[in-house]
């Protein structure tokens, strides 16, 4: 059985973040940190959810508006950052707390989301009323 109602996309990442940041940092941890981070983007930001490349993923979300140059560097240099991780020699490098990075964007894309939500209010303040008759 499937539950009533689904849980927003940024509890369901948060919740999926939590577990694995409690993990030893490996390919595997880090291709699903990269991933969680790749599905809250696309879902919060209604994005094409096809399978993409980080560059192409990269690629898309700098061209969006609604998340914005900051955010969107944050996530791509990440998603690079994992990338280089998941295939460089095993201990070659200190832990990149994947996991914990990846709940700071998602902090920075509830917050993108709320500016937008007030934009959106705000306009829809300031529009004349029309009325029909």
């Amino acid at each position: 059985p499937r539950p009533s109602a689904q849980l927003p996309i940024e509890v369901q990442t948060r919740q999926a973040l939590e577990v694995l940041r409690q993990q030893a940092e490996n390919g595997q941890i880090l291709s699903q940190t990269s991933r969680w981070v790749r599905r809250y983007m696309t879902v919060a930001f209604e994005l094409s959810p096809e399978e993409m490349t980080t560059a192409e993923f990269c690629k898309t979300i700098q061209g969006q508006q609604r998340i914005g140059n900051e955010l969107a560097n944050a996530v791509c240099d990440f998603l690079r950052r994992c990338d280089e991780l998941k295939f460089a020699p095993v201990a070659a490098s200190p832990p990149f707390g994947a996991a914990a990075r990846a709940l700071e964007l998602v902090q920075l894309g509830e917050t993108r989301r709320g500016q937008l939500r007030q934009t959106i209010v705000a306009q829809t303040e300031t529009q004349p009323l029309r009325s029909h008759g």
